[in-house]
């Protein structure tokens, strides 16, 4: 489980805090004082056995700041966006699938080619998520392209069928998960990107690769990643290049997005990585401002009858 604020700037407001309790308690200190002035300590004995003034004083004084304290804290909490997240299988989700559209994945290790084979079998994978769910596509190379904006399952499985091989060289991941970042920003219900790729990323520098993988974490989104064709690679017709998977930087996408990394080889074994992905744990949002909302109410109601007016 994890804590997360929306708007994390706001907790400043939480500073002065200590700062009220200090006072608090010098005004406790001042007004019993004055009380005993017109009081003798005897009598103040009395009191305090029988539950009389002093210790209502200091039932109002005490009891109330610890009440507004607590209803100022949970204001803030709301305005910050207090959010837990916790890894569980959720039914809806919003998904983005980023295809590798680059030249390494016309190499044949997979018939009739690696993205053939991919767009044949990711349909069976999209026909089993809930039909409630949001999908995007988005094909790259040396850039990112959104093939189809957020549509249902259906929709998503035409687009990915027109997907070819691009034109321009180079494979960027880094891109392709920049592009998917701002696609689920705004969305509310779980967020996962399914990553199909021969791997490599000789675009962008590593520094800022690993900033996008820091970003997509802390925008709790989970990859799932499917590294497509053999570790050791296959030389691409008419050229001597090697298409080898980059399964390092693969794997450690999907490690430090709390999501899985699954090499497929042939096509039985890229409906095995689908399998193992559908009922894989993600990053589910529980957004508490609601439930602050009546627990604020709650307190407010409680000061007002109980510590207010006594």
């Amino acid at each position: 489980m994890e804590i997360w604020f929306s708007n994390p700037h706001y907790l400043w407001l939480l500073i002065p805090i200590p700062m009220f309790a200090a006072i608090m308690f010098v005004f406790l200190i001042r007004g019993k004082r004055d009380i005993e002035k017109f009081i003798s300590f005897r009598a103040l004995e009395f009191i305090f056995k029988k539950g009389g003034f002093m210790s209502r004083y200091i039932k109002k004084n005490f009891l109330g700041f610890m009440f507004r304290t607590a209803i100022y804290m949970i204001i803030i909490f709301i305005i910050a966006g207090y959010t837990i997240y916790y890894d569980g299988i959720a039914k809806d989700q919003s998904m983005v699938v980023a295809i590798d559209a680059s030249g390494s994945m016309l190499a044949e290790d997979i018939k009739p080619n690696r993205l053939e084979a991919v767009k044949e079998t990711i349909k069976v994978f999209l026909e089993k998520i809930s039909p409630e769910s949001r999908v995007a596509v988005i094909s790259f190379s040396g850039n990112a392209y959104i093939e189809q904006g957020w549509s249902n399952k259906d929709d998503a499985i035409k687009s990915i069928e027109n997907i070819e091989i691009s034109p321009i060289a180079g494979t960027s991941i880094g891109t392709a998960l920049k592009t998917a970042i701002s696609l689920l920003s705004k969305e509310k219900n779980p967020k996962v990107v399914v990553l199909l790729s021969d791997g490599g990323e000789n675009v962008i520098p590593q520094k800022e690769l690993d900033e996008i993988i820091d970003n997509v974490d802390k925008e709790h989104i989970a990859v799932e990643v499917i590294g497509v064709g053999a570790v050791e690679g296959m030389k691409l017709g008419g050229t001597e290049l090697p298409s080898a998977i980059d399964e390092p930087l693969l794997e450690n996408i999907a490690k430090k997005t709390d999501g899985i990394y699954v090499r497929a080889e042939t096509k039985p074994t890229l409906t095995e990585a689908y399998e193992r992905i559908i009922p894989a744990k993600i990053k589910i949002p529980v957004r508490l401002r609601f439930p602050l909302i009546m627990l604020c109410i709650l307190l407010l109601l409680i000061d007002y009858i109980f510590i207010g007016t006594d």
